[in-house]
């Protein structure tokens, strides 16, 4: 029967749920989970349809060999139990060994609850850690028996005789959520583990206040985790502190997770946490040889990160180059295209020149027309010898004008050369030739007025 939130809010209002942390203060968060708004957990409605009893029994069967070997590659997406076994020696049971030699260092005693393959077990081993592991079905007991030969006890952590204050390490990977009463589990924990102990745990992270419209919109990868068959109650920053408070466990550093998208990883103890130098850590996996293979596999770790961080910084470095390129590229073709249009103005302005310089030649030989005509005329005009001596003057002047616009006309003419190579100067160029096609033509007018003049005079 599909649940709603109708459903879920009669559920609350007849008391069938409650908190890890005793509060009633549940409210609908999803088709299957509930809200505590007293510590900002996530309690699954699988806890108020049985006994706490009743359901150990069932984890303990569901997380059987059909868990590990069907549902996990089936329904999880994960590899096969033999693969994952492997991978996870190099990938997350080294990702956590790491962060252990931080806080503790072997020669120590290192309890695991639920262990699963056994890998983790035998890498605490291997780096010299008297460890033991804890799970709650033989068949997964078995093969992590064959495949590290580590010593995995069965069943529930209080019914193993582990004496109080003997344990250095407790481990929670991926393990919280699933149990049934994180109160108690905690609590044994915390008696086991000794005045200097640490527990690190690892477990889905609750964003708290968020609700499950937002994570959705958001696509948050959170609620892949919502699966209320197995993950019985997720935590908070809020609440996980909350919950090992009450055991004492007070000091927590929160360490970035593996998968820091939708998990959140920490260690915690009773007293303040102090971290190992990587000198002391080194020190401490040189004293035997197995590890010594594991320093030399967490130095190979180190390296691939460095390279991996490497090969992300010339990967930006990359982009931002190739976008500059883009960048100049463009600016190119502008400049390109700019430069077209400057070269068509040029062209267009030497058709200018060329045609004034034909007028200016046509000039030219009518003032010497003119002169001719001033020498025959010089004998009989003599009342008008003061102006044509003035316009003779105005001539010489022009002359020397003219001799220099050729000369600038010449200038041009190497500059227009120049043109492709001196982009800036175009501009100068093309305001000159204006400049002199203006004074030309204002020449030319003046010419034909004076011409005009003598003309009329003669007649």
């Amino acid at each position: 029967m599909k649940k709603t939130k109708a459903n879920a809010e009669s559920s609350v209002n007849n008391k069938k749920f409650s908190c890890w942390c005793g509060s009633a203060e549940l409210e609908y968060f999803s088709e299957t989970y509930l809200k505590c708004n007293a510590c900002q957990t996530l309690v699954s409605t699988l806890l108020g349809n049985y006994g706490r009893a009743e359901l150990n029994k069932k984890q303990a069967q569901f997380y059987g060999k059909s868990y590990w070997v069907d549902y996990q590659q089936q329904e999880l997406g994960f590899p096969a139990i033999d693969e994952r076994a492997r991978q996870d020696l190099y990938g997350r049971c080294l990702y956590w060994l790491k962060t252990i030699l931080q806080y503790k260092l072997p020669v120590a005693r290192a309890l695991e609850l639920g262990s699963s393959h056994g890998g983790f077990v035998a890498l605490l081993g291997w780096a010299g850690y008297a460890a033991t592991g804890v799970e709650i079905n033989q068949w997964i007991i078995d093969f992590a028996r064959r495949t590290f030969s580590v010593n995995l006890l069965l069943g529930d952590l209080t019914a193993q005789k582990i004496r109080k204050s003997s344990i250095d390490v407790v481990a929670l990977m991926d393990v919280l959520e699933h149990v049934t009463d994180p109160m108690g589990v905690v609590t044994s924990c915390a008696e086991l583990l000794s005045p200097e102990g640490i527990m690190v745990i690892q477990t889905p992270c609750y964003p708290e206040g968020t609700d499950y419209r937002a994570l959705q919109s958001a696509g948050s990868p959170f609620l892949r985790h919502l699966h209320e068959q197995e993950h019985l109650y997720l935590f908070s920053r809020q609440s996980i502190a909350e919950l090992l408070s009450r055991v004492s466990v007070r000091y927590i550093a929160f360490e970035p997770a593996l998968f820091a998208h939708y998990d959140m990883y920490l260690v915690a103890g009773k007293k303040p946490l102090k971290k190992n130098s990587p000198k002391r850590i080194e020190q401490a996996l040189s004293k035997q040889p197995e590890a010594r293979l594991v320093l030399a596999l967490c130095d190979l770790d180190d390296s691939l990160k460095d390279t991996e961080k490497k090969l992300a910084q010339a990967e930006t470095e990359r982009s931002v180059h190739l976008s500059r390129l883009e960048e100049y590229e463009m600016r190119l073709q502008a400049s390109d295209t700019e430069s077209s249009k400057r070269y068509a103005q040029i062209i267009e302005l030497t058709g200018h020149l060329t045609s004034s310089e034909k007028d200016r030649a046509a000039t030219q030989k009518q003032i010497e027309q003119l002169n001719a005509l001033m020498k025959e005329c010089e004998a009989d005009r003599a009342a008008r010898l003061e102006q044509i001596e003035q316009l003779t003057a105005w001539l010489q002047k022009s002359e020397a004008d003219r001799a220099a616009r050729l000369e600038q006309i010449e200038t041009l003419g190497r500059r227009l050369d120049e043109v492709d190579r001196e982009n800036k100067d175009r501009f100068a160029q093309i305001e000159k030739l204006q400049a002199w096609l203006k004074q030309s033509e204002a020449d030319k007018a003046k010419l034909n007025r004076m011409l005009q003049e003598l003309a009329d005079k003669r007649q």
